[in-house]
């Protein structure tokens, strides 16, 4: 096993510049899905705000619709944040609007109360725009 620790320093002189490129390669889907373009059948809640607001999808994961395999991940509408990384204090209202919203949202919808729900962010994510996860707690992610 290694292990790579990732100081502010080595983000900026190596893996921001990766980030971007990977970035480059997933914006026309998440662009698309952002703007409505494509997935709207996936779409459990939009929220406009440029600044806070975000997309509630049902994750490609998550196909058979059992609330006890529920998996969501809500992609914002700022283009400039590409991960964890990015994030600042400023980011916090963003951040609870999601966790508000999407929960409410998810409860309205698929009945899983927001206790029932893991809601995370990762590092290093499967792609480049920030998302936060929503998960059942009964599901088991391999």
């Amino acid at each position: 096993m290694v292990i790579v620790k990732e100081t502010a320093q080595l983000y900026e002189s190596h893996s921001k510049g990766y980030i971007c490129r990977k970035k480059a390669s997933h914006k026309k889907w998440i662009l698309n899905i952002l703007e409505g373009n494509c997935e709207a059948n996936r779409v459990i809640l939009r929220d406009a705000d440029p600044q806070l607001g975000f997309v509630l999808i049902k994750d490609i994961k998550w196909t058979d619709e059992c609330a006890d395999n529920l998996f969501c991940q809500a992609i914002v509408n700022r283009r400039d944040l590409a991960s964890i990384r990015d994030l600042t204090g400023d980011c916090l209202p963003l951040l609870y609007n999601i966790r508000d919203q999407g929960t409410v949202a998810i409860e309205e919808k698929y009945g899983v109360k927001a206790d029932q729900l893991r809601v995370y962010l990762h590092y290093l994510p499967s792609f480049y725009h920030l998302h936060v996860h929503f998960a059942s707690l009964s599901f088991c992610h391999e």
